[in-house]
């Protein structure tokens, strides 16, 4: 799991939280803040193909949003928000 932009506060409680964390739980987080947008990149592309990642986080695929998979759910969303506001 990766926690990206963590605000400046955050160091503070993941000192406190990390060592209470299982080893193997705790291998399996990875912290970036604000400041770290290439470990971020390095570390995300070692998971994820660079024509996977939007261009938001400095990869090749299409913006996020803008997929046809987004589009459907947001228009799908839409519907039903619009036939709940009519009960």
């Amino acid at each position: 799991m990766y926690l990206v932009n963590v605000p400046s506060w955050f160091g503070a409680i993941w000192k406190v939280v990390k060592p209470m964390m299982d080893d193997n739980t705790r291998s399996k987080l990875f912290v970036f803040s604000k400041r770290d947008k290439k470990g971020f990149l390095k570390a995300l592309g070692t998971k994820v193909p660079q024509q996977n990642i939007p261009p938001e986080y400095g990869g090749e695929s299409m913006p996020l949003g803008q997929s046809p998979e987004e589009e459907l759910f947001a228009s799908l969303m839409a519907r039903n928000n619009a036939m709940s506001s009519r009960h």
